[in-house]
């Protein structure tokens, strides 16, 4: 997977019907990408999650099914998904 340490998050967006959470980034050398959390579930959690924003420190991502967390200066945010996949 691609190190996403020092990118930036430009937007992040939850469709809950879909059951997917989107969050656009940009590399530290300015390459857009998206990270798409497939299969997610509805949770009150989420959306306070995604308005967290600003520059990722470090992420670990979760190899299949399970636990994703992208941490920030200001906190982390934590998806359980059934996949995770760089677009």
């Amino acid at each position: 997977m691609i190190d996403l340490q020092d990118a930036k998050i430009r937007s992040a967006r939850f469709d809950e019907a879909a059951g997917v959470v989107t969050i656009d980034v940009t590399l530290p050398d300015a390459k857009p990408l998206s990270v798409v959390f497939e299969g997610v579930r509805p949770s009150p959690h989420i959306a306070p999650m995604l308005k967290l924003g600003g520059t990722i420190l470090g992420w670990d991502p979760s190899t299949g099914p399970g636990n994703t967390h992208l941490y920030l200066l200001d906190g982390v945010i934590t998806l359980r998904a059934d996949r995770v996949v760089l677009k």
